[in-house]
């Protein structure tokens, strides 16, 4: 026996419950309905369909399972199937009636055999979903969708109406056997049926092999993602918030989980934000300002498994119309002469179209068996191209080419290309040569069997959308957005300027993008920005309002239908280790 006095009383007990409407109750501030199952498929969606309830969304689910007399069970099975035979000799030769009674006779011969044969147990199963909200219309809304969705998946479902104050009290710790939804709302299951039910059931979104994003802001649940897994449609995610809202910190944090998750990974850095953090981690930074260097005219392993046996014509083919785009070279002599220098650039080097000449050799007359490829400085540069006859004023253009948009091409690479974390500090690399690594980087993906995971994060993405024709990378993102996910991977955009990334092509550019993440965070926006995404309809005034109200690492995200507010959680070794405390 508890003393509860009064004061308890008002932080245990609703102060009242309005039970005047058919439709729903009310208990203090917030409208309830319910409903109640009453016919199940042969096999089990609910967990499936349970997810897609939006994660912000509050709702109960009750299990009543009551154990029965075997042998009364039986008794009236046996009966049931006697009359059933009875009645098909004396039933009027309508088929289908005829057909629909042989099937009953079937299964209840069936649920006969499971109990005698496999010792089945029989129970009565009742199951209630219990939804609230402080919104009437949205309630009954969430309500009525639900309902569509069961009976979609062949569960035919009831709304309680006249009796929520039934299925309310059913979902309270009061064990209320005698309730009158028990006595008329059931469904007999042998024991193996009712295991194919969830008993459990928690708000936690955990995917096998997924990584930490935090905590759900309203319920305190664990938020663990696998943005490959086949329950979503595509690995892709879009990032938004202003400065100093947490989005780098949130990008920082996911690709330190995804490198110790052994992704690969590529990141575009415009601002030279990461450079440091990528550094700690030991990923390879690609940087002008650093005298980093990748030879475009260096073969790598990377490239013989995508060409095979054509892999020389091909590079050479690759680098001439680098060549021709970045200079805008027109004239069929200029293009000839130039084919012809890189030709000899890798004839100088022993390399000709014979695919064994990439390989060293240990004589004049054997290959290793392992066939390792040449090293780096046996492979010719772009300075190369040079010491061959070309028109003066197309030396003279390429020479400076290779000084300034092409200097990171231009010698001997110092990059580990193979390693899995690689940032492109592009702060100092023309557009053009941005969209000439990007393509590599689909082309690669599309043609070549990609067995890791990779993701792509391109960093303040809308540096990246103009009107330039030939430094127009937009279409590249966009390509990389509609198709990357069947190569076994996910590209991540981030940005904090909302007005130009929906400024390109009126808005249309950035809404494509959007239509094409299963992810989509947003972070803290100031009110232009707000204004912009609730004008384009990206996002509806209630998360307008959830916005505009989030604190610094707080975020909402949106995946498969579901809108829920996160806290972004880290431990102290990852916080120390992005902010910089631990050096």
């Amino acid at each position: 026996m508890f003393n509860i006095d009064e004061q308890d009383n008002l932080n245990i007990l609703p102060s009242y419950i309005e039970n005047i409407d058919f439709k729903y109750i009310k208990v203090d501030n917030k409208y309830i309905s319910s409903l109640i199952i009453k016919e199940y498929p042969k096999k089990s969606f609910f967990l499936d369909l349970i997810e897609t309830i939006p994660k912000n969304f509050s709702y109960d689910i009750s299990m009543f399972l009551q154990k029965q007399d075997i042998m009364k069970f039986l008794k009236e099975l046996t009966y049931y199937i006697s009359s059933s035979s009875a009645e098909i000799n004396t039933i009027s030769k309508n088929q289908v009636d005829i057909d629909i009674l042989n099937k009953s006779k079937d299964d209840a011969k069936n649920l006969r055999r499971e109990i005698q044969i496999n010792n089945e147990e029989i129970y009565n199963l009742s199951f209630i979903i219990t939804f609230y909200s402080i919104d009437k219309s949205e309630l009954l809304q969430i309500l009525k969708s639900f309902q569509t969705k069961l009976f979609s998946k062949q569960i035919v479902s009831i709304i309680s109406n006249f009796r929520h104050l039934d299925a309310y009290l059913l979902n309270l710790p009061l064990n209320d056997n005698k309730n009158r939804i028990l006595k008329t709302n059931y469904r007999s299951m042998t024991t193996s049926c009712v295991t194919n039910f969830f008993p459990f059931y928690t708000k936690n979104v955990f995917d096998e092999n997924g990584i930490i994003f935090g905590m759900t802001k309203n319920d305190n649940k664990l938020f663990n993602i696998d943005i490959f897994s086949n329950k979503y449609f595509n690995s892709n995610m879009c990032i938004f918030g202003s400065s100093g809202s947490g989005k780098s910190f949130f990008t920082k944090l996911m690709i330190f989980k995804e490198y110790m998750n052994s992704k690969v990974q590529y990141i575009f850095d415009p601002e030279g934000e990461y450079n440091h953090f990528i550094k700690m981690i030991n990923g390879e930074v690609f940087s002008l300002s650093e005298n980093t260097y990748i030879n475009i005219m260096q073969i790598f392993d990377l490239d013989i498994n995508r060409f095979g046996s054509n892999v020389v014509k091909q590079k050479i083919n690759e680098v001439l119309e680098i060549l021709k785009k970045i200079i805008n070279i027109e004239s069929d002599e200029d293009i000839s002469y130039l084919h012809s220098a890189i030709i000899n650039a890798y004839k100088s080097k022993n390399i000709t179209f014979d695919i064994r000449s990439l390989y060293k050799i240990s004589d004049k007359n054997s290959i290793y068996i392992d066939k390792v490829i040449k090293d780096t400085n046996d492979f010719p540069i772009l300075t190369d191209i040079l010491n061959y006859e070309m028109p003066e004023e197309l030396t003279i253009k390429l020479r400076q080419v290779f000084t300034t948009k092409l200097k990171c091409f231009s010698t001997y690479t110092n990059v580990d290309i193979h390693n899995k974390l690689i940032l492109f500090d592009t702060r100092n690399i023309n557009n053009l040569v941005i969209k000439f690594i990007l393509e590599k980087m689909a082309s690669y993906l599309k043609n070549h069997s990609n067995k890791n995971k990779t993701i792509i994060y391109i960093d303040e993405v809308w540096r990246y959308v103009n009107n330039t024709s030939d430094e127009n990378i937009s279409s590249v993102i966009f390509m990389l957005f509609k198709t990357i996910r069947k190569n076994n991977a996910g590209i991540v955009t981030i940005t904090q300027d909302i007005t130009d990334f929906f400024a390109f092509e009126n808005g249309n550019y950035g809404k494509s993008i959007l239509n094409n993440c299963c992810f989509k965070m947003f972070f803290k926006v100031d009110y232009l920005g707000s204004e912009i995404l609730k004008k384009l309809g990206v996002i509806n005034s209630v998360e307008i309002n959830e916005l505009m109200k989030l604190d610094k690492g707080e975020a909402v995200i949106s995946f498969k239908n579901n809108i829920t507010t996160l806290n972004i959680k880290a431990s102290e070794y990852e916080r120390n280790l992005i902010e910089g405390d631990s050096y």
